[in-house]
């Protein structure tokens, strides 16, 4: 028998695993619980209810889709060349281009959470604290003078994470607009914006 204290770690993967099968609504807390090896009581212990549970889900979700905007972020943090930022902000744009997965997981997200106050503040911590980190990353560029200078860095974060998740959009009309066309914009765009 595994130990209670891992019981709410294995229910929050399995309504994670649930709710990227089947959506929100295929949560059944009994099943949920069982396919755990524990019981209703001990769920609702550890998430105080079936809201609970899915907003302790979602949020996980929302966190696990920012993991690979980290890989971007140390990218660009400490470049002290402008031919270096350059290269790793055009690297960060295309791998956040490319990321599609983790696009439509925070549009998902984000769409639930306009009934749920909870989650909106949850998601909202989350997105503040990236914002952050990415404008952490570009305080050296911006102080070695390679980045425009006076630029509310947090702003142009949110602004550019903002951009990125926009091309959430195109997908769901897929076929409307040129794809390559798009991303040579949103690609000339995001980079323009940051360099002197």
């Amino acid at each position: 028998m595994r130990p209670r204290s891992e019981a709410p770690a294995r229910i929050l993967e399995a309504a994670i695993d649930v709710i990227e099968s089947g959506g929100e609504v295929a949560i059944r807390v009994h099943d949920l619980a069982n396919s755990c090896g524990v019981t209703g009581p001990i769920l609702y212990r550890a998430f105080g209810s079936r809201e609970g549970l899915i907003e302790a889900a979602q949020t996980e979700r929302y966190r696990r889709s920012l993991l690979e905007l980290d890989v971007i972020i140390e990218s660009m943090a400490g470049c002290t060349t402008a031919e270096a930022l350059h290269d790793a902000l055009h690297r960060a744009v295309d791998q956040a281009l490319g990321d599609r997965n983790g696009r439509r997981v925070r549009a998902n997200i984000i769409g639930s959470s306009i009934t749920r106050p909870a989650l909106a503040a949850s998601i909202a911590a989350l997105h503040r604290s990236t914002i952050d980190r990415i404008a952490t990353a570009w305080q050296t560029a911006q102080s070695n003078g390679l980045l425009r200078p006076g630029t509310d860095l947090r702003a142009l974060a949110a602004w550019w994470l903002g951009q990125l998740d926009s091309r959430v959009h195109l997908e769901l009309s897929a076929g409307h607009v040129d794809d390559a066309a798009w991303d040579d914009i949103a690609r000339r765009s995001l980079v323009g914006a940051l360099l002197a």
